[in-house]
């Protein structure tokens, strides 16, 4: 018979005489009928299913013991779930690893033991402080003056324009953000006191010129911004741009 996929070979095979023998020493052996090792798989991947997981959802498969190993394996074939088999290994870059494949594919599944899953919650919690002393640090008076910088993000930036090669380019919206909130800032920061003639207070305010042309630049090249067609001739001429066009109401002809 031909077996186009693992599932069928396995169901195929469930009646039949055959086993997967484990060894863990050389005095100690355990055999698993093909039945077991199908049944114990869709027990797992029934447990899988009620904590959410579906069919094209990556799963990574973090265990010591191969008996284990193979039981969450077949969970994951049997449901369509993608196994991804990373080593435990005996030391921390293992572990980093781990991290590092699940950041690349997303938000992966998990199958591990109490014991791993303990090494992986005291690694996150260790590389949480280290990120938190290192982010205190940048933000002391000393490193950002040395910086010229206002922020610990002012710090970053710099930092990795300086020795790491620049940045990612950041996205459109995240430039629209960031124009947006030093607007908010310098508005904040302004009292804008009325008494100030037109001159002064254009040159009080001419720095919001700047950020506003950022926003819209950024703006621009969103998918929105560029099935945008412009404000209307109207919307100019009532901010000081241009001439007013005649506007039709009903039968009513109004022009200015």
């Amino acid at each position: 018979m031909t077996h186009t996929t693992l599932v069928e070979l396995l169901e195929n095979n469930r009646d039949v005489d055959r086993a997967v023998t484990y060894v863990d020493g050389e005095n100690s052996e355990r055999r698993v009928s093909y039945r077991d090792i199908h049944t114990r798989g869709l027990g797992i991947l029934h447990h899988l299913q009620a904590m959410g997981a579906v069919r094209g959802d990556k799963m990574i498969i973090f265990l010591n013991n191969n008996e284990q190993f193979l039981d969450g394996f077949w969970a994951a074939v049997c449901g369509g779930i993608i196994p991804v088999p990373l080593a435990v290994g005996i030391s921390d870059e293992h572990r980093h690893k781990l991290l590092r494949v699940a950041r690349k594919i997303g938000k992966p599944l998990l199958y591990t033991d109490a014991k791993n899953l303990e090494r992986l919650a005291a690694l996150a919690q260790e590389v949480g402080n280290y990120l938190q002393e290192c982010l205190e640090l940048l933000d002391t008076p000393d490193i950002k003056k040395s910086f010229d910088a206002m922020t610990k993000w002012d710090v970053i930036e710099a930092v990795s324009i300086r020795h790491l090669g620049g940045m990612a380019e950041l996205s459109q919206r995240a430039k629209m953000a960031e124009a947006g909130r030093r607007l908010l800032q310098f508005v904040a920061s302004n009292d804008f006191k009325t008494n100030l003639n037109p001159d002064t207070f254009r040159s009080e305010a001419k720095p919001l010129a700047a950020h506003a042309e950022a926003w819209i630049a950024a703006y621009r090249l969103t998918e929105e911004g560029q099935r945008f067609p412009g404000v209307t001739r109207n919307l100019q001429w009532s901010v000081g741009i241009g001439g007013r066009t005649n506007v039709r109401t009903g039968n009513a002809r109004i022009s200015a």
